[in-house]
Order: C-alpha cells, then sequence, then structure tokens
C-alpha cells in the first residue's frame, strides 16, 4: 500500500476532496499535461480509458508505467475505475464553506489550468459534475468532466510526494517502536492472571434503561436532546452508592446515536452515561447545511458552545438529581469520551486551551492535504481573540479518540490538561493522521499545567511516559470512520468488511474506556492491570494489534 500511495498520490489527493465542489457546465478535458520546468509531455484522456478498461497503454503512458512495478500498475488501474459515492448536492454545499474553499486552493497550487492558474474552479466543476454523471465519481469521470484540459505540476507532485514518503515512513518507525515498547514493558510487568479479573469486554451485571431529556439553556437560547443511559438495579435500589456520570462527546455532523452500544456497555457497569446532541455541529445541523441553510457545515462558535454544553448537563443533572434520579447521579464525578471533534471538546473541559498564536502559523503553514483535521481547527481562527476559560473541575477523566487538537491547544494549551487521560489513536487515519496529529499533540500534555511548558513551541512538553494518569493506545488497522474505510479500501487491493471492523473498533473502546473510568472515575482499582502493556497484549484481536505507551 505504502509504495502505491507515493506513486499515486494525485489520485489520492482527488479522492480526498470529492466531497468539496460544485456543478457547473464545461466542456471534456482531452488531455493531461505534465510540467516540470522547462520539460512537459502530455497524455490523453482516451490513454488513460484505455489502460482502464484494458489495461493496455502506449506513447508516454507506457513509458511512465513501465518505471513501476506490475503490481503498482494494477493498483494505479484500480484508483482509476474506483467508484465514490457522494451526495451532489452536500458537496455543492461544501464547496462554498472556508474549509472546501482551503482544500480545493491546496489540490489547486497541483491541478491547474492549461496556463498554469490554480486549478480551484476546474476542481470545483470536475468533482460535482463527475459525481451527478450516472456511472458515479471515478477519477475518470474527474478528467472527463475538468472543463479544460489538465496541468500537472510535477515539481509540486514530487514536493507532496516526499512529504508523504517522510509521513509514512515516520508512522511506520512509529508503530515498530510501539511495538517493541508494548512488548518491553510488558515483558517487565508483574504476570497476571486474568482469568481472576473481571473481563471488561463482558456487559456488566445490570440492564441498562435510557430517557431522552430536553433540555433548555437560557442563557445562550440553545436546546440540548440528551439521551441519558442508566444500570436499571443501580437507581431503583436503596444502595448508597452514586452514579458517577460520563459524558460522550460525538463527532462533526454525527447522530447522538453514534455511540450508543458503548453508552449501554458503560451503563451497565454501574455509570450514568449521557449522550447529547450539539446543535451547531450535529447531524440535524448536517441535514440544515444540506439544505441550504447555512453557508457553513458548522459554526465555529461550537469549539465553545460543546464544552459548554457539557457543563450545562451536568448542571441540569443536578437540579433534577432529587426530583427524578432519586439523587443517585453524582454529576460531580463525571468523565467524558470524546470522539474526533469531541475529543477536542473533552480536552477543554479538561484544561486545554487555544492557543491562537500557534493555530495562526499553522493555519498559515502548513498544508491540509494529509491532515483535514486542519481545515476545521482552523476555523477556531474565526474566534473573539480572548476565548472563557472553559476548564469543567467536575470533569476527573477524559477519554479520547483520534480528537484534533495539535494545531488548536498547541503544546502550551495541552499543557494546561489536567487529570488522567487515555487517548487512543489508530495508523489508519486520514483525517486526524498519527504522527501528524496525534503523537505530538498526545506528547504535550504535561502535569502541573504550563509550568512544564518548554519554550520552544514545537518540542514535547514533558515525558508522559513518566506519569501514570496517561494512556495512549494505538490500534493498527482500524479506521478513523466508515468514509475513510471505503476510501482507503477503493484506493488499495485491500476490502475490508466495516460489518468484521465496526464490532472490533467498538469492543476495543468499551473494553479499554471501562477499564480506565473504572480506575479513575469509580476509584476501582480492580481493573487496573487492564491499563498496562500486558493487558493490551492480553485483549488484541489480531490483526488489530494494540500498541502501548
Amino acid at each position: 500500500m505504502r509504495q502505491f500511495l507515493r506513486q499515486c498520490l494525485p489520485a489520492i489527493s482527488l479522492s480526498l476532496i470529492t466531497c468539496l465542489s460544485i456543478a457547473a457546465p464545461s466542456p471534456a478535458a482531452e488531455r493531461i499535461h505534465f510540467q516540470y520546468g522547462l520539460f512537459g509531455f502530455s497524455i490523453s484522456r482516451q490513454e488513460l480509458e484505455t489502460f482502464a478498461e484494458t489495461g493496455a497503454s502506449e506513447g508516454w503512458l507506457k513509458k511512465l508505467l513501465s518505471q513501476f512495478k506490475p503490481e503498482t500498475q494494477a493498483q494505479f488501474r484500480t484508483a482509476l475505475n474506483a467508484r465514490y459515492d457522494v451526495d451532489p448536492v452536500l458537496a455543492n454545499r461544501l464547496s462554498y464553506t472556508r474549509s472546501g474553499e482551503q482544500l480545493l486552493t491546496e489540490a489547486g497550487e497541483l491541478v491547474k489550468s492549461p496556463s498554469g492558474l490554480n486549478g480551484f474552479y476546474g476542481l470545483r466543476a470536475a468533482l460535482t459534475l463527475a459525481a451527478f454523471d450516472p456511472e458515479g465519481l471515478t477519477l475518470l469521470n474527474f478528467v472527463k468532466h475538468f472543463p479544460t484540459d489538465i496541468r500537472i505540476d510535477v515539481g509540486r507532485a514530487l514536493d507532496i510526494v516526499r512529504d508523504l514518503d517522510g509521513i509514512l515512513t515516520q508512522t511506520e518507525h512509529a508503530l515498530a517502536k510501539m511495538a517493541d515498547h508494548t512488548a518491553a514493558i510488558a515483558a517487565a510487568e508483574p504476570t497476571v492472571d486474568f482469568s481472576d479479573l473481571p473481563d471488561p469486554r463482558n456487559p456488566g451485571k445490570w440492564a441498562a434503561s435510557v430517557q431522552t431529556l430536553r433540555l433548555y439553556d437560557d442563557q445562550r437560547d440553545r436546546t440540548l436532546v440528551v439521551d441519558l443511559y442508566t444500570p436499571e438495579t443501580v437507581i431503583s435500589s436503596d444502595s448508597a452508592d452514586r452514579l458517577p456520570v460520563i459524558v460522550i462527546s460525538n463527532g462533526l455532523g454525527a447522530k447522538r446515536s453514534r455511540f450508543d452500544e458503548l453508552a449501554i456497555h458503560l451503563a451497565s457497569h454501574g455509570f450514568a452515561v449521557a449522550m447529547p446532541d450539539h446543535p451547531g455541529s450535529d447531524r440535524q445541523r448536517l441535514w440544515e447545511f444540506d439544505q441550504g441553510l447555512h453557508t457553513e457545515n458548522f459554526d465555529a462558535a461550537e469549539y465553545i458552545d460543546r464544552p459548554l454544553d457539557v457543563s450545562f448537563l451536568l448542571d441540569e443533572l443536578t437540579r433534577l438529581n432529587a426530583e427524578q434520579f432519586e439523587n443517585r447521579l453524582d454529576p460531580n464525578q463525571a468523565g467524558v469520551f470524546g470522539y474526533s471533534f469531541g475529543g477536542a471538546t473533552a480536552l477543554a473541559l479538561a484544561g486545554a486551551q487555544i492557543d491562537r498564536a500557534h493555530l495562526s502559523r499553522d493555519c498559515a503553514t502548513r498544508s491540509s492535504l494529509f491532515n483535514i483535521s486542519l481545515l476545521y481547527q482552523c476555523r477556531a481562527l474565526e474566534l473573539p481573540a480572548h476565548s472563557p476559560d472553559l476548564k469543567d473541575e467536575r470533569i476527573q477523566a477524559v477519554y479520547v479518540f483520534v480528537p484534533f487538537s495539535r494545531s488548536l491547544y498547541g503544546p502550551q494549551g495541552m499543557a494546561q490538561v489536567e487529570g488522567p487521560v487515555f487517548w487512543e489513536a489508530t495508523d489508519q487515519d486520514i483525517l486526524t493522521p498519527l504522527i501528524i496529529e496525534q503523537l505530538p499533540a498526545f506528547s504535550w500534555l504535561a502535569p502541573g499545567g504550563a509550568a512544564s511548558t518548554k519554550s520552544n513551541l514545537d518540542t514535547p512538553a514533558s515525558n508522559p511516559d513518566s506519569e501514570d494518569d496517561r494512556y495512549l493506545a494505538v490500534t493498527e488497522g482500524l479506521p478513523h470512520a466508515r468514509l475513510t474505510l471505503d476510501v482507503l479500501n477503493r484506493l488499495t487491493d485491500k476490502n475490508l468488511d466495516w460489518a468484521e471492523i465496526k464490532p472490533i473498533t467498538e469492543t476495543y473502546h468499551q473494553m479499554l474506556s471501562v477499564a480506565f473510568f473504572q480506575v479513575h472515575l469509580a476509584d476501582n482499582p480492580v481493573y487496573r492491570p487492564y491499563l498496562q502493556a500486558r493487558a493490551a497484549q492480553h485483549l488484541t484481536k489480531p490483526p488489530y494489534r494494540i500498541n502501548w505507551k
């Protein structure tokens, strides 16, 4: 796969921006020109179509393909024919967002007009027309619908390939190092007989019940719809034990039911689990955006409103505790599970602060082609210069899964995070890549806050290995989301089945979060052995290895 990614970068770049385009009438592109300084050559669209259909090639295309191994040629042919099912109307809307225009502009430095102008408008037109095409959006249909001939800046392409090569190499080295580290520390840990311990993969001893709450925040004129999961027998019993509260903050444009299996599992282990919709960035907002009711697919104010949603929710649970829950809830002993955008929310509640200077520099100098989340993090620059402190002292522990935070918070902002943190990442992530986004941000977690931060903003602020309440688990082969799995399947000869992948992903979330919250929220040390490298080896389901740090 790595070799293919290096050789077929234009196809990869185009696949990542299929959701950022607009329809416009245009003639078909007939030739693709490759320009490198004064040297140039071209191939026809017909040559590409013939190769895609039959595998035969001639002219410059044949010369180019002869430089690659047969398996690479086959993968390129697969990429030409790969079909992407996108909603053309939603694509139309997205192309006008700030994030969409930025991504198309960056891609336009590679894919240009014949005169060498940025290919922004051609990309915008061709991608949506291809999406409307009865044959579906493919790389070939993209070429067919580009309004002019295409000029590829080979120098820029080579720069991107070199950058990609470095990212892939660093990712491989990081995974290998983590695998060795996991094995080494597991060997040094005391032997554990896990058969004597409760298995966090199994449901707990309580059945879960769910109720939906509608909560109105009059100060912000904002209504929260919340699904609250509780263990049935605990709520109705006379036991004096109170239930720690876990809030699940979802990703951008997701339904609040996205993690209902996780909520049921956590509730069965004795937690109250609240899953709110965040009105400015949830599935309803995405639907309204699709209908043309908003110019952006989420509000930049969500970087403030989402953490405030969680704090307001805890306030309301405190208020309702006596009249609806027999004082069985403990909102002052709360945790957050945050996914993607929700990960940024969880970190803010734990004390992370937006670093505008760091974010401005990254948004001006870093490419988003390899880190799509940067496009969304840069939206935080629309916020007032002085954002409020969003830390909530009731939050005792946070679990984040593939959060975006590197540019948003930077070393100084991440160093403000307090309390236990469990950080789950994956190597198959083209939205918040492991080596670019996840590992640097995790390395900046610093005990004691900003005092541990070094002056160099791009230098890790501390060694989290020295802390026993900061955990990093990197899974192999599991995607950021189903969308990214579909993209990777179409660009490679792999055919990973979401029906197989999803249960494994869910199981990993469930078992790791149960162990983490039992130890750091419910003060139950029985589960502490599961927060060690030996447990990572025990819980791994091959080939989806869990690496531990």
